[in-house]
């Protein structure tokens, strides 16, 4: 789920993955305001942890696969932040999202 880079149809803004900068074309297209990977959280004096984006109060992560650091991140994260509002978008959702906007309502779609 890799492909960082910058999109030109978003901004010439930088993305980590292609689900990503999928999910701000969907955000743009909803007409939502965004800020992307905008806040960072120190958890330890070695870990912090940075959102994928910051959608009107909540916070969501993009995730396709979770690996163990991710795991024990989001974890701790949760631990110390259990106030704030965060969203994980795993893969039966983003495929979902995909089904309803790929190619025929955004054109720019990256992948399958």
């Amino acid at each position: 789920f890799g492909k960082g880079g910058k999109r030109s149809d978003l901004g010439n803004q930088y993305f980590r993955s292609m689900w990503e900068a999928n999910f701000a074309r969907v955000l743009n297209y909803e007409g939502k305001i965004w800020e992307y990977e905008s806040v960072t959280f120190q958890l330890t004096s070695s870990m912090s942890y940075t959102p994928d984006f910051l959608v009107e109060g909540i916070f969501y992560e993009i995730k396709g696969i979770e690996s163990p650091q991710f795991i024990e991140k989001f974890a701790l994260f949760k631990k110390i932040h259990p106030d704030i509002k965060i969203h994980v978008i795993r893969g039966p959702e983003y495929y979902e999202m995909s089904k309803l906007y790929k190619k025929t309502i955004i054109k720019e779609w990256e992948g399958k």
